[in-house]
This record gives C-alpha cells, structure tokens and sequence, in this order.
C-alpha cells in the first residue's frame, strides 16, 4: 500500500516507507529537498488553483505506475487517515486536531495506519474518511446540495449536475438521492485498488474537464477552486451509484495551536 501526499508548503514528511510526498501544483517551480513534484510526464500541474489536490491525484493516475491490484491512497501534508483511536476520550471521535510535531505526526502515521488499512481493504472496496454532515443552517441539517448553493455560486453546482446527466444519464436516481443526503466524505481521500482509481479518475476527469468549458471566470480564489470542491461531492456519488462495499477510518488533522 501507498499513501500518496499532497503538499503545498514545506511541512514534515512522515518517515514511514508508505508515505509519498508530492509537490501538488508545483508547475516547473523550484522546491527544496527532493519531493517528487506533479509537473513531470502526462500532468495538470498548471490547474492547481481550480483542481487542489487533484492536480496530484491526476500525477499519480498517469505516471506512478501503479497496477490493477496496487493498493493506493490520497492524504494532505497536515491531514492524514489514522488507524481507529483508543483512549477513553478519543475511541469515538471521527476527526482528531493535533499539534504537528514530529512525535505526533510519528505516533499517528506509522505501520499501525498500514495495518489497519490493509485489513479492512480485505472486506471493502473503498477506504473512505469517516462520514460527517454536509452543515447546519440554523441549527438544522442542509443536504449536501443546499450546502453547496449556499457557500458556493449555484451557478456551478447546475452545470456539474447538468454534466452529469448528459455524459451519464444513468446516474439520474443516483444524483437525485445523493443530493438529498446530509452527508458525506471530504477531502478528496480515499483508499482503494488501481482497478477502482483507475475507472473512478477516467468518469471523474471526464465530468471535470468539461464543466470546466462551462464554468464562469472568477476573481475570488477561494472560488476559483470550484473543481476541488466537486469532486469531494463526486467521490462520494461515485461510490454511491457503483454499489462499492465502504470501510472508514478516522482523520487525524496536525493543526492544533
């Protein structure tokens, strides 16, 4: 198994011999240290600011080799699957907010983490992080659709749904009912085999490429990553219309002050 991580900035990279750095967006641009960067072979390096972490995922897709049976996974520098947590106060949380020292980052992403991946990938398809709500409104639950409108130009979300449908009319119900849920997987990560990245990524790019033709220009960058937001939503409809049996692991996320 690999775990493939986005960076972005300088940050610790995690001994463990699964873990693979890679310079997400780095477009010829000189890094210190040697990370592999996403900008070599059949690459998309340059959409960074609309694609995030897709750019590297696309890398990985096209030139790291990986096989059918290949087990492989997608993680952010300061964000990381973990193996379950114990501990009276921790066993049941699905996110957990560390300080990211080089002890914590160790203590969480180790050959414990590759353990329990590789034994529930004996009984799933897909690794996913651990669900949670799309958001509250008032203190009422949104669906995943009217989270996006809300935060995002609706604009975009009707042409994503209208790419859909166009290229895949038969995940019309599929589309129908994901819209309606309260929640989902984020951050564009997952574990999986090269057979289900390899046919997921081909209807992903797909759809994205072409709602890219259809998106109006932005100024805003926090917009501007329109793509980046799809897919954590695509993922999960993806799964959901494949039928694929899910597993989850929680996130451990080195940001705590």
């Amino acid at each position: 198994m690999k775990l493939f991580t986005a960076f972005h900035k300088p940050f610790y990279q995690p001994p463990a011999s699964f873990i693979v750095p890679i310079w997400a967006g780095r477009n010829g641009r000189d890094i210190s240290g040697n990370m592999k960067g996403d900008d070599t072979g059949d690459h998309i390096s340059q959409q960074n600011p609309y694609f995030c972490e897709l750019t590297m995922m696309y890398w990985v897709w096209k030139n790291a080799g990986m096989q059918p049976t290949d087990v492989w996974g997608t993680c952010h520098y300061r964000r990381y699957f973990a193996a379950p947590f114990t501990g009276l106060f921790n066993h049941n949380k699905k996110i957990l907010h560390k300080k990211p020292t080089e002890g914590n980052i160790n203590a969480f992403v180790n050959e414990s983490l590759k353990k329990a991946a590789l034994q529930q990938m004996q009984e799933a398809d897909v690794i996913l992080p651990h669900l949670v709500n799309a958001s509250l409104q008032r203190k009422v639950l949104i669906t995943i659709e009217e989270q996006y409108v809300r935060d995002h130009p609706a604009e975009d979300w009707h042409i994503l749904k209208q790419v859909i449908l166009e290229k895949y009319p038969s995940y019309e119900s599929s589309l129908n009912s994901f819209c309606n849920r309260i929640q989902l997987a984020i951050a564009n990560m997952m574990i999986t085999s090269g057979a289900v990245w390899n046919d997921y990524l081909t209807w992903l790019f797909d759809i994205l490429f072409e709602v890219q033709k259809r998106l109006p220009p932005k100024t805003d960058p926090y917009q501007q990553r329109a793509l980046g937001f799809m897919a954590e939503r695509l993922m999960n409809l993806y799964i959901q219309h494949q039928g694929l049996k899910v597993q989850y692991l929680p996130i451990v996320v080195f940001d705590k002050k």
